[in-house]
């Protein structure tokens, strides 16, 4: 009796961790603009998409190391994609930072950089799309920055 309740306790806590694993994954999938592009006119809004639904909670922007005010609101409800409208953008450079929360409360945060109009006419195509950096704070709100 003793040994199939520790086997059953084994088998829930090994669904629990696999589960907590795989869901920790979250990633940036899509961002338009791109990584790294070099686009010509300044996009009206960034657009997000995800590999899972998660909730919206922090993104920043800079021209260069100026902070921009882009009027964030974090999101309640979970989603896989988000558009963000921007404000009128100068040729420049800009670094967007973001965080989410997956669905098991796992912090994720990135960042993506683009520049417009300043360095040719056609945008890079990139092969990444953004990078993501996990936080293995569960329950956490707290920044992270690594």
């Amino acid at each position: 009796m003793m040994k199939q309740k520790l086997f059953g306790l084994l088998i829930t806590l090994a669904s629990v961790f696999g589960a907590s694993t795989v869901m920790a994954h979250t990633a940036l999938a899509i961002a338009q603009p791109k990584d790294g592009a070099m686009i010509v006119e300044a996009p009206e809004s960034l657009n997000l998409t995800f590999t899972e639904s998660v909730r919206l909670m922090r993104v920043t922007m800079k021209m260069g190391e100026k902070e921009l005010d882009i009027g964030f609101t974090p999101v309640a409800a979970a989603s896989d994609q988000f558009a963000i409208a921007l404000p009128v953008l100068e040729n420049a450079s800009y670094t967007v930072n973001w965080v989410v929360m997956g669905a098991d409360s796992h912090l994720v945060d990135g960042n993506l950089s683009f520049t417009v109009g300043m360095h040719g006419d056609h945008e890079n195509h990139a092969s990444h799309e953004g990078v993501s950096h996990e936080s293995h704070e569960s329950h956490s709100t707290t920044d992270h920055n690594h």
